[in-house]
């Protein structure tokens, strides 16, 4: 019995809780909201548990590539230059800084607004706590540019202000994969020992097999 090749494959998809709109908020889980001109056209509120700052005061999305470099010698002038041969794509960054207090100027319709008077700090606590120790992909909603697949991988808050939080988050966007198994046939050798000018050969009993992986046809042999 051939043992089974386990390969991992990009999807390309959303996480379980940012792929579909279900039946209710909570089953959607979380998303953040910077800017309520996005997140109130794009149904933020509607659909998902929305933390909804009352003031946002910076917002930075941050995208890096790391290149590889090695050096290269000239061998009729010895002189060396530095070539690159691979770009590495690193995970998309968000670090935001919002005000949440307990007299807002208005409402939204984030699921903290209705926590009551004087409970509205300690919900969005709470709602941040248990997204960062979940570490479960969130949405987040800014001014030009919606974010999927995105974790909270640090957070602080401040207490500058009577009856007001500032909270600084840092959210770092993932690459989710999926497994896909695939079935090998083993090929079956004898050793290569030399016995005087003979030498054994390689035996193979070929066997191919074919297993689906996405949309491609992977053959195996």
């Amino acid at each position: 019995m051939a043992a089974p090749i386990t390969r991992a494959i990009p999807s390309g998809a959303d996480s379980t809780k940012n792929k579909t709109v279900r039946n209710s908020r909570s089953e959607n889980g979380f998303c953040i909201v910077t800017s309520n001109a996005n997140g109130s056209s794009t149904g933020a509120y509607r659909d998902f548990l929305a933390i909804a700052f009352d003031s946002v005061t910076s917002t930075r999305v941050q995208k890096t590539a790391e290149v590889s470099s090695y050096a290269v010698e000239n061998s009729q002038t010895g002189d060396s230059s530095e070539v690159s041969d691979h770009i590495q794509i690193k995970n998309g960054r968000i670090n935001l800084e919002g005000i949440v207090s307990e007299t807002p100027i208005a409402k939204w319709g984030g699921f903290f607004d209705n926590a009551g008077e004087g409970n509205r700090i300690a919900a969005a606590i709470d709602a941040l706590d248990k997204i960062f120790t979940d570490r479960k992909p969130i949405v987040v909603y800014t001014e030009h540019k919606i974010f999927k697949n995105m974790v909270i991988t640090g957070f602080d808050y401040d207490y500058t202000a009577e009856e007001a939080m500032k909270f600084t988050l840092q959210l770092d966007q993932i690459r989710l994969i999926t497994g896909a198994t695939v079935n090998a046939i083993a090929t079956k050798t004898a050793s290569t020992l030399s016995v005087g000018k003979k030498v054994k050969t390689q035996v193979s009993t070929k066997k191919v097999t074919q297993a689906s992986i996405g949309n491609r046809n992977v053959t195996t042999n």
